[in-house]
């Protein structure tokens, strides 16, 4: 490549001579255009692929690489058990299935759930014995037919009947069935357990027939359209770490990247990884990220407003490090002082007043600093 731009340099000069302008070939005189900028033909500049652009504003910082992993977040997680043991009847739902709130997830039966019917039938009629007790002793009270103390009795065995059968009626509810319709004095066969929460079934624990004690987790379901981003930051990094910090990362199977924020850093040490925990949330609406995906990410740290250019734009020697501006028709070497690279873009400390109100060279910069070279 180089030699291809000492070729098309040694013609440019040589066109120079034919045309008879022999000052430009005389090193004093050549030093001196040297300054006033490298002017190029229309042929030339397409041979060299010129480009302009402008210097931009951008927000550069620095970075710190670490590693994580998404996890359900706590309020998004349930595990689904029966309230009473008995035989799992039917499983509506298996693994990696879609479920709704409330939607019936399996149905139980036990000989036990009978008999909690039976009770629970016979604390309504005992409670309603003892509501028309405790009435009928007030009525009695109030003509002096009756004892003070026989009609609190009266409503001590009524409060007491009502709060059992209360008791049994919530036990029914949760079991998933309708009191109304035992009342009536059909008794239910089976009862269910509901998904508590929209969401993924990411496991179930069990199969037809088999028996569940109560409190034992047959299903867990996971609401992944929000999740929680677990990342784990090197202890000598720490001090670099604050809440509000954008974080950048990509799971190991894609390079599609995703964007959130700090929410909250941990406050323990592990002892033997030197690492802590940093929490940052993530929206997950079309569900492309999964509970216990890993995750690689870069956390935004010291992010600050600087001029910048493509890095590309920037050459150096052993000299100086510079950048091509174009400024009537003709391209004019400018001294820089490079900062921050990041992103195929270079900071540009405290530019040149040229700079920011002239075009600067973005492509072919190689073959203006070639020429440069030549005739300085």
């Amino acid at each position: 490549m180089r030699t291809l731009f000492i070729l098309i340099l040694a013609g440019l000069l040589s066109a120079c001579t034919q045309n008879g302008d022999k000052e430009n070939s005389d090193p004093s005189t050549m030093q001196s255009k040297a300054k006033e900028g490298i002017e190029l033909s229309t042929e030339q500049k397409e041979r060299a692929e010129i480009a302009t652009g402008e210097i931009e504003q951008r927000t550069l910082s620095d970075v710190v690489f670490c590693t994580g992993k998404l996890t359900a977040l706590p309020q998004n997680k349930a595990n689904v058990s029966p309230s009473m043991g008995g035989f799992i009847q039917k499983l509506f739902f298996q693994t990696g299935e879609h479920v709704k709130q409330g939607d019936v997830l399996a149905t139980f039966h036990h000989p036990d759930f009978f008999g909690l019917q039976q009770q629970y039938m016979e604390a309504k009629a005992q409670k309603d014995y003892y509501y028309e007790e405790y009435k009928r002793q007030g009525e009695l009270t109030v003509e002096n037919a009756a004892s003070m103390k026989t009609m609190q009795q009266a409503k001590a065995d009524y409060f007491s009947a009502e709060a059992n059968y209360k008791s049994l009626k919530a036990q029914l509810v949760l079991l998933g069935i309708d009191p109304g319709q035992i009342e009536q004095g059909d008794f239910v066969q089976a009862f269910t357990i509901k998904a508590p929460v929209s969401g993924m079934v990411t496991s179930v624990d069990g199969n037809t027939g088999l028996f569940i004690d109560a409190g034992t987790s047959v299903f867990e379901i996971v609401d992944d359209k929000q999740l929680y981003l677990v990342l784990s930051v090197l202890e000598k990094d720490l001090k670099k770490i604050s809440y509000g910090q954008s974080v950048i990362f990509h799971t190991l199977t894609s390079d599609k990247t995703f964007e959130t924020k700090i929410r909250r850093i941990g406050s323990t040490i592990n002892e033997e990884e030197r690492i802590v925990p940093v929490f940052a949330t993530i929206n997950n609406p079309d569900q492309l990220l999964k509970t216990g995906m890993f995750v690689k990410a870069q956390i935004l740290t010291d992010e600050k407003q600087v001029y910048a250019i493509p890095e590309e734009a920037v050459f150096e020697n052993e000299e100086e490090t510079m950048v091509f501006i174009e400024k009537n028709n003709r391209y004019i070497k400018i001294p820089v002082q490079k900062g921050w690279i990041k992103d195929g873009w270079c900071e540009i400390i405290e530019p040149d007043p040229q700079l920011l109100n002239h075009p600067v060279v973005i492509k072919g910069g190689y073959y203006l600093q070639s020429v440069q070279e030549i005739i300085e």
